[in-house]
């Protein structure tokens, strides 16, 4: 059985703001520090073979932290960074709203099909994600691996493991600093943990799933 374990980086101040973050690189708030350090502690109970990250400084950083105690690399994946938001990066939810209501309605009910000014698409995202995921489960084969990656990456990886379509991609939840557990038997996924957070708790309340 191999074990993958996807991890979504701590708080920045683009989640604070509620913003499109997407390809802007931004670091980590002391909160979302505090975060990585609670999932660092949670894996250093575990032997990883190896941690996988977004190039986005804050998925990074976050696995940085994990990694570190057991002295592992961090192996960067590109085709795990963020959605290209285009024209709505850095720009409040309510802001693309009133700007861009058309697209912004298509992305809310029809997220795999929406087209965003500048800016990627979700169907592209993941065929790259899935398609480094499967790579990674064949490159570690029987053995546990983290990932450190986004929130809309993070849905996409869950959906593409359980077979899900357009409508069960809102239905997922990721926080910030949560980690969630896909097993794989050689044929078929498991979905054994989603949205793990008890290690967060007594953390001051914050944003949650933006």
């Amino acid at each position: 059985m191999t074990r993958v374990y996807l991890v979504r980086h701590g708080e920045t101040g683009g989640n604070k703001m509620e913003t499109f973050r997407g390809t802007l690189d931004l670091p980590l708030t002391q909160k979302g520090k505090e975060q990585a350090f609670r999932a660092a502690v949670i894996f250093t109970k575990h032997n990883p073979d190896a941690v996988y990250s977004s190039p986005l400084r804050r998925a990074e950083d976050t696995a940085d932290a994990i990694a570190e105690p057991h002295i592992l690399p961090v192996l960067k994946e590109s085709r795990f960074m963020d959605l290209d938001f285009g024209k709505w990066q850095g720009k409040t939810v309510g802001g693309v709203k009133e700007e861009f209501p058309c697209e912004f309605e298509q992305w809310t009910k029809n997220p795999f099909n929406a087209v965003i000014s500048g800016g990627g698409n979700l169907k592209e995202l993941a065929k790259n994600a899935s398609d480094a995921l499967c790579e990674i489960i064949e490159r570690h084969k029987d053995r546990e691996v983290i990932i450190v990656t986004h929130r809309l990456v993070l849905k996409l990886l869950v959906c593409f493991a359980l077979g899900l379509d357009g409508p069960g991609f809102w239905k997922i939840r990721m926080d910030c600093g949560s980690i969630s557990l896909l097993e794989h038997d050689g044929e078929n996924f498991i979905l054994s943990l989603l949205n793990g957070t008890s290690h967060l708790e007594g953390m001051e309340p914050g944003t949650a799933d933006v």
